[in-house]
């Protein structure tokens, strides 16, 4: 039965729509919006702006955090990334950072941005992003030395 549906969808497909039938268009999401919010990356210490983290949305509702430095990463022992927090439920969820399915990896040397993968609104109730500069002492576990965070946005806006 599976093989008849699936034959009769490729036949279905493969036959031109008559002259002048007006045919369904997908159109693509377009990620040219303004972020929906944006916070400074500062240094734990004393404050200094490293970049900007920011909360963005498609033209579909899907959100996804956005991390750019103000210069490339310059020693293998450092990397940053955003995450993207999200709330279900009234839940906080752990999120997704840049190194997560859909996202193109921590910042690393030479580099300096990054994105999350991205998440629809649907069911969600809110999302932020934060951001995360880290080093790694000889030695030593990751350490933080500089991060940001957006305010906390609806996910249905």
């Amino acid at each position: 039965m599976i093989g008849r549906i699936a034959a009769l969808a490729l036949a279905t497909a493969l036959i031109p729509a008559p002259a002048g039938a007006k045919v369904a268009v997908t159109q693509a999401c377009s990620e040219n919006v303004a972020p929906v919010a944006t916070a400074p990356l500062t240094t734990i210490r004393d404050g200094k702006i490293w970049g900007r983290i920011e909360l963005r949305r498609d033209t579909c509702h899907q959100y996804w955090a956005y991390l750019k430095l103000n210069s490339p990463i310059t020693s293998s022992s450092s990397r940053a990334t955003a995450v993207l927090v999200y709330w279900e439920d009234g839940v906080q969820r752990p999120g997704f950072t840049c190194n997560s399915p859909g996202g193109n990896g921590y910042i690393t040397v030479d580099q300096t941005s990054c994105r999350t993968g991205k998440i629809s609104w649907t069911l969600i109730d809110a999302f932020m992003a934060t951001g995360h500069y880290d080093i790694l002492p000889e030695g030593g576990a990751w350490t933080g030395i500089a991060t940001g965070r957006t305010e906390r946005a609806p996910g249905d806006i």
